[in-house]
């Protein structure tokens, strides 16, 4: 474990303070827990941009199989 010193202004720590106490978490609790929060935030963001590609790909083979279909019913 890393030990280390955070500063906050006024109002930061206020808001500290403020959501700490409605969630009825300690405060330091809540300023342990922000970064793995920060962190699965980023990480579930590039799993978004990874899926939102996979439908770009899907989207684009469907476009063209159903060129494809249009093609083949005009001729039958």
């Amino acid at each position: 474990m890393h030990t280390t010193t955070v500063r906050f202004d006024a109002d930061a720590w206020e808001a500290i303070c403020r959501e700490a106490d409605r969630l009825g978490v300690a405060r330091s609790m809540f300023i342990r827990e922000a970064p793995t929060a920060r962190i699965a935030r980023c990480e579930q963001r590039s799993e978004l941009r990874d899926l939102a590609d996979r439908v770009e790909h899907i989207e684009r083979r469907l476009a063209l199989a159903i060129v494809a279909l249009r093609r083949l019913l005009r001729r039958g």
